[in-house]
Protein backbone atom coordinates (compact mmCIF):
# COMPACT_ATOMS: atom_id res chain seq x y z
CA UNK A 1 0.00 0.00 0.00
CA UNK A 2 2.69 2.41 0.79
CA UNK A 3 4.72 1.80 -2.42
CA UNK A 4 0.94 2.13 -4.04
CA UNK A 5 0.90 5.34 -2.56
CA UNK A 6 4.03 6.70 -3.56
CA UNK A 7 3.40 5.67 -7.12
CA UNK A 8 0.25 8.16 -6.67
CA UNK A 9 2.38 10.71 -5.18
CA UNK A 10 4.86 10.64 -8.03
CA UNK A 11 2.07 10.87 -10.93
CA UNK A 12 0.42 13.77 -8.61
CA UNK A 13 3.44 15.60 -8.52
CA UNK A 14 4.27 14.88 -12.44
CA UNK A 15 0.60 16.02 -13.30
CA UNK A 16 1.33 19.26 -11.02
CA UNK A 17 4.46 19.95 -13.11
CA UNK A 18 3.09 19.17 -16.08
CA UNK A 19 0.56 21.66 -15.62
CA UNK A 20 2.70 24.23 -14.45
CA UNK A 21 5.40 24.02 -17.19
CA UNK A 22 1.75 24.12 -19.93
CA UNK A 23 0.87 26.90 -17.86
CA UNK A 24 4.08 28.95 -18.29
CA UNK A 25 4.85 28.20 -21.87
CA UNK A 26 1.06 29.06 -22.76
CA UNK A 27 1.23 32.65 -20.62
CA UNK A 28 3.83 33.93 -23.39
CA UNK A 29 1.17 32.64 -26.15
CA UNK A 30 -1.46 34.37 -24.46
CA UNK A 31 0.63 38.21 -24.14
CA UNK A 32 1.39 38.19 -27.81
CA UNK A 33 -2.35 37.96 -28.53
CA UNK A 34 -3.52 40.80 -30.84
CA UNK A 35 -6.22 42.12 -32.96
CA UNK A 36 -5.38 44.00 -36.74
CA UNK A 37 -8.23 45.55 -38.83
CA UNK A 38 -7.49 46.47 -42.31
CA UNK A 39 -9.41 49.29 -43.71
CA UNK A 40 -8.87 48.97 -48.18
CA UNK A 41 -10.87 50.66 -50.85
CA UNK A 42 -12.39 47.29 -52.99
CA UNK A 43 -13.49 48.34 -56.04
CA UNK A 44 -15.81 50.89 -55.83
CA UNK A 45 -16.22 49.57 -51.95
CA UNK A 46 -14.33 50.51 -48.75
CA UNK A 47 -14.23 47.01 -46.85
CA UNK A 48 -12.90 46.93 -42.78
CA UNK A 49 -11.69 43.55 -41.98
CA UNK A 50 -10.36 42.17 -38.59
CA UNK A 51 -8.97 39.33 -37.47
CA UNK A 52 -6.96 37.94 -34.53
CA UNK A 53 -7.68 37.22 -30.41
CA UNK A 54 -7.86 39.28 -27.27
CA UNK A 55 -6.10 38.37 -24.01
CA UNK A 56 -8.58 39.62 -21.65
CA UNK A 57 -6.98 38.01 -18.33
CA UNK A 58 -5.52 41.73 -16.88
CA UNK A 59 -8.51 44.10 -19.18
CA UNK A 60 -10.86 46.24 -16.77
CA UNK A 61 -14.30 45.84 -18.21
CA UNK A 62 -16.28 48.86 -18.66
CA UNK A 63 -19.77 48.48 -19.90
CA UNK A 64 -21.87 46.48 -22.15
CA UNK A 65 -23.40 47.58 -24.87
CA UNK A 66 -24.82 46.87 -28.05
CA UNK A 67 -23.60 47.37 -32.19
CA UNK A 68 -22.96 46.14 -35.78
CA UNK A 69 -19.97 47.65 -38.50
CA UNK A 70 -19.46 51.01 -38.80
CA UNK A 71 -16.77 53.83 -38.76
CA UNK A 72 -16.14 57.19 -37.39
CA UNK A 73 -12.48 58.18 -38.02
CA UNK A 74 -12.53 61.74 -35.93
CA UNK A 75 -13.37 59.36 -33.39
CA UNK A 76 -10.66 56.93 -33.80
CA UNK A 77 -13.80 54.50 -33.50
CA UNK A 78 -14.84 51.16 -35.71
CA UNK A 79 -16.32 48.13 -35.65
CA UNK A 80 -17.15 44.82 -37.73
CA UNK A 81 -19.10 42.12 -37.90
CA UNK A 82 -23.37 41.39 -37.46
CA UNK A 83 -26.16 41.21 -37.70
CA UNK A 84 -26.00 43.73 -34.90
CA UNK A 85 -25.32 42.19 -31.46
CA UNK A 86 -24.13 42.72 -28.05
CA UNK A 87 -20.46 43.36 -26.77
CA UNK A 88 -18.67 43.92 -23.95
CA UNK A 89 -16.20 47.00 -23.77
CA UNK A 90 -13.08 46.98 -22.28
CA UNK A 91 -10.82 50.19 -21.12
CA UNK A 92 -7.67 50.92 -23.10
CA UNK A 93 -4.08 51.66 -21.11
CA UNK A 94 -2.17 53.34 -24.39
CA UNK A 95 -3.06 55.79 -27.15
CA UNK A 96 -6.51 56.49 -26.18
CA UNK A 97 -8.04 59.52 -28.20
CA UNK A 98 -5.77 58.71 -31.14
CA UNK A 99 -8.07 58.80 -34.13
CA UNK A 100 -7.42 57.88 -37.39
CA UNK A 101 -9.24 61.12 -39.79
CA UNK A 102 -11.70 63.81 -39.67
CA UNK A 103 -14.90 61.85 -40.99
CA UNK A 104 -17.93 61.25 -38.47
CA UNK A 105 -20.46 58.73 -38.31
CA UNK A 106 -20.68 56.14 -41.38
CA UNK A 107 -22.97 52.82 -41.02
CA UNK A 108 -21.85 50.03 -42.64
CA UNK A 109 -24.10 48.96 -45.49
CA UNK A 110 -23.19 44.93 -45.39
CA UNK A 111 -21.52 43.15 -42.15
CA UNK A 112 -20.34 39.44 -41.56
CA UNK A 113 -18.80 37.20 -38.75
CA UNK A 114 -17.81 38.20 -35.18
CA UNK A 115 -18.57 41.83 -34.00
CA UNK A 116 -16.02 43.39 -32.43
CA UNK A 117 -14.22 47.00 -32.78
CA UNK A 118 -12.42 50.07 -31.36
CA UNK A 119 -13.70 53.23 -29.47
CA UNK A 120 -10.22 55.89 -28.88
CA UNK A 121 -12.27 58.47 -27.73
CA UNK A 122 -15.44 58.31 -25.32
CA UNK A 123 -15.15 57.16 -21.61
CA UNK A 124 -11.47 57.37 -22.08
CA UNK A 125 -11.23 54.73 -24.66
CA UNK A 126 -12.40 51.04 -24.96
CA UNK A 127 -12.25 47.77 -27.32
CA UNK A 128 -15.22 45.95 -27.75
CA UNK A 129 -16.06 42.12 -28.48
CA UNK A 130 -18.94 40.05 -28.44
CA UNK A 131 -20.38 39.24 -25.20
CA UNK A 132 -19.19 35.97 -24.16
CA UNK A 133 -15.92 35.90 -25.65
CA UNK A 134 -13.10 34.18 -24.54
CA UNK A 135 -9.40 35.31 -24.29
CA UNK A 136 -7.39 33.31 -26.69
CA UNK A 137 -10.47 32.44 -29.03
CA UNK A 138 -9.78 33.53 -33.17
CA UNK A 139 -12.00 36.73 -33.60
CA UNK A 140 -12.99 36.92 -37.88
CA UNK A 141 -15.83 40.31 -39.28
CA UNK A 142 -16.24 42.53 -41.89
CA UNK A 143 -17.68 45.43 -42.95
CA UNK A 144 -18.21 46.55 -46.25
CA UNK A 145 -19.30 50.43 -47.01
CA UNK A 146 -20.75 50.40 -50.28
CA UNK A 147 -19.60 53.57 -53.12
CA UNK A 148 -17.46 54.61 -50.94
CA UNK A 149 -13.87 55.71 -50.88
CA UNK A 150 -11.18 56.90 -48.34
CA UNK A 151 -12.23 60.91 -48.86
CA UNK A 152 -15.95 60.06 -48.25
CA UNK A 153 -15.44 58.59 -44.94
CA UNK A 154 -12.88 61.20 -43.99
CA UNK A 155 -9.84 58.37 -43.41
CA UNK A 156 -6.31 58.93 -43.25
CA UNK A 157 -4.02 57.19 -44.50
CA UNK A 158 -1.39 55.21 -41.66
CA UNK A 159 -1.21 52.61 -38.96
CA UNK A 160 -2.88 53.52 -35.42
CA UNK A 161 -1.64 50.88 -32.98
CA UNK A 162 -4.15 51.29 -29.45
CA UNK A 163 -4.15 48.92 -26.26
CA UNK A 164 -5.94 46.83 -23.11
CA UNK A 165 -3.36 45.70 -20.36
CA UNK A 166 -2.00 42.61 -21.82
CA UNK A 167 -2.65 43.28 -25.67
CA UNK A 168 -2.56 45.48 -28.74
CA UNK A 169 -4.77 46.55 -31.21
CA UNK A 170 -3.46 48.18 -34.99
CA UNK A 171 -5.67 49.83 -37.09
CA UNK A 172 -4.14 50.03 -40.70
CA UNK A 173 -5.35 52.09 -43.50
CA UNK A 174 -3.64 51.62 -46.20
CA UNK A 175 -2.93 53.19 -49.73
CA UNK A 176 -3.45 50.48 -52.14
CA UNK A 177 -6.45 49.55 -53.85
CA UNK A 178 -7.74 45.65 -54.56
CA UNK A 179 -9.40 45.41 -57.48
CA UNK A 180 -12.94 43.68 -57.51
CA UNK A 181 -13.22 39.36 -57.76
CA UNK A 182 -14.50 40.49 -61.40
CA UNK A 183 -11.81 42.67 -62.01
CA UNK A 184 -9.08 40.51 -61.44
CA UNK A 185 -11.30 37.77 -62.94
CA UNK A 186 -10.68 39.59 -66.57
CA UNK A 187 -7.04 40.52 -65.59
CA UNK A 188 -6.71 36.84 -65.49
CA UNK A 189 -8.26 36.36 -68.53
CA UNK A 190 -6.47 39.05 -70.23
CA UNK A 191 -3.13 38.01 -69.24
CA UNK A 192 -3.75 34.32 -70.52
CA UNK A 193 -4.92 35.46 -73.78
CA UNK A 194 -1.86 37.70 -73.89
CA UNK A 195 0.31 34.41 -73.16
CA UNK A 196 -1.70 32.37 -75.74
CA UNK A 197 -1.07 35.04 -78.15
CA UNK A 198 2.85 35.06 -77.72
CA UNK A 199 3.34 31.63 -77.87
CA UNK A 200 2.14 31.88 -81.88
CA UNK A 201 4.37 34.12 -82.32
CA UNK A 202 7.08 31.72 -80.98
Amino acid sequence: MKQTAAIVGVVLGLMKTWAAATLVALAPLAAQASVVFNIQQVGADVVITGSGSYNLTAATLLGVGSQDGYVGAVYGSLAVGGPHGYVDAYSLTANAGTTFGSGGYFKGTSDLGDVFGLDATSYGGFITVYTGYLSGTPLSGSTTFANRTFESLGLNVGSYTYAIANDTLTVTVTVSSVPEPSSLALMGLGLAAAGRARRRRC
